[in-house]
């Protein structure tokens, strides 16, 4: 778990201050997914993010760490619909622009790292575990890595189309020119919990 300092708080590369305690359960992106939704600068976790994030650190048998959450994507919609392909175990893997975690100042993600997927409303969907973490060209991601990632309808053509408009529109807040071999960070992860009922 890679929580070794108060971490701070960023929403779409914009630091607004030190994150607070657990107990208070306001937002921290700690491990620099795709931003949360730039009308929501500073939010307080939902019950059921506070109930989740406490029920498996509970049940690991470990001490509860300040909260972690994530959203996959820039707007609402997509965000609930990428959390249920995480929580379905579609996608596998999330590929932030390794020049915003520079331009922000943000900590790459790390393997062994926990967070928790929420949905475009903020509500908690599934905690899962970084497992590997690459830096690789835009240019150079495979056809077996789009699939992993397992957005639309998984293919290289279409991850590539999604992604460039993605991140131009992000690069807009950042003064960054999106590039084909800029390199990018392609973080795979694991649902952890709950488990998934076979």
């Amino acid at each position: 778990m890679r929580v070794t300092q108060t971490p701070r708080l960023t929403s779409c590369g914009t630091d607004i201050g030190s994150a607070s305690q657990y107990e208070k359960g306001t937002v921290t992106s700690g491990y620099g997914h795709l931003c949360q939704f730039e009308i929501e600068k500073l939010m307080v976790h939902s019950n059921s993010v506070i109930k989740m994030w406490r029920d498996y650190h509970v049940a690991s048998g470990i001490p509860i760490p300040e909260i972690v959450a994530d959203s996959f994507s820039d707007n609402k919609m997509e965000a609930t619909e990428l959390s249920a392909l995480v929580n379905q175990g579609i996608k596998r893997a999330t590929v932030p622009a390794l020049w915003a975690f520079e331009k922000t100042g943000t900590q790459l993600p790390e393997v062994g790292g926990i967070f928790l997927v929420v949905d475009g409303n903020g509500e908690a969907v599934c905690i899962v575990k970084t497992t590997r973490v690459s830096i690789i060209p835009f240019n150079e991601i495979t056809e077996s890595q789009a699939y992993r990632e397992g957005e639309g309808d998984r293919t290289l053509d279409y991850w590539r189309r999604v992604h460039a408009e993605y991140y131009k529109r992000q690069f807009e807040t950042l003064d960054l020119n999106f590039e084909e071999s800029m390199p990018i960070v392609f973080e795979e992860f694991e649902k952890i919990f709950p488990e998934t009922i076979k």
